[in-house]
């Protein structure tokens, strides 16, 4: 799995690496480093907020998450140390300091050379970050019921999409199958930087799952 920034496409390709010459060739793999820093629930949190908002300070991810500058401070800046996010030039002053997600996504998944001790972090990020997506989805759906007769969210319920499909694919057409789903959000990002400034926009959270299910225990109906 793995998340985005919003700069660079970033899939989990079946090999675990990213192909040279795609657009998606700047996402980097978790290494150890990236895994521990972001095992601990506040700094998941810090960089969640920043990956799915975009920069901000400590002074203002303490307010949004309700907890104390000094924790936030703290543990932006061990994020920072294990390469995960960077401050933003020309922005803020030397006590608030501006922080985005470092440039390119992070991919999550299998990786023979973690310890066992990082594998099993990894795979609680992974959970962590699957639950908080699922979050979010939950928070539109109620967010939606209350505003369904509201003339100016009207438009953007209805242009929304929660959909469930079911496929029967190769690995290799599963592969694809994500590539051409990056290529299609990539695309999107380069026109959105054409696009008339003058435009309404929202932020919008792209969720994009696509796995094997596991088959169902039938039983024995001998």
């Amino acid at each position: 799995m793995s998340t985005d920034d919003g700069q660079t496409a970033d899939p989990q390709h079946a090999s675990g690496e990213p192909s040279s010459d795609s657009p998606h060739s700047t996402v980097r793999k978790a290494d150890a480093a990236a895994i521990k820093g972001l095992a601990h629930p506040l700094r998941l949190e810090l960089y969640d907020q920043l990956v799915t908002f975009g920069p901000a300070t400590s002074a203002m991810l303490a307010h949004r998450l309700n907890e104390s500058s000094g924790a936030t401070s703290y543990h932006l800046r061990q994020l920072a140390r294990s390469g995960l996010i960077v401050e933003v030039q020309g922005e803020g002053t030397a006590r608030e300091r501006y922080w985005q997600p470092t440039p390119g996504g992070l991919a999550l998944g299998p990786d023979d050379h973690l310890s066992p001790s990082s594998k099993q972090a990894a795979g609680s990020v992974a959970r962590n970050v699957a639950q908080r997506a699922s979050q979010r989805a939950e928070a539109f759906v109620d967010r939606a019921l209350g505003h369904i007769e509201d003339p100016e969210e009207r438009p953007w319920l209805e242009a929304s999409e929660l959909a469930v499909t079911r496929l029967q694919l190769t690995v290799e057409e599963l592969a694809e199958l994500g590539e051409e789903v990056q290529r299609i959000l990539q695309a999107r990002r380069l026109s959105a930087e054409q696009r008339d400034s003058t435009a309404e926009t929202r932020r919008i959270q792209v969720q994009f799952y696509a796995f094997p299910l596991d088959a169902p225990d039938e039983g024995d109906l001998s």
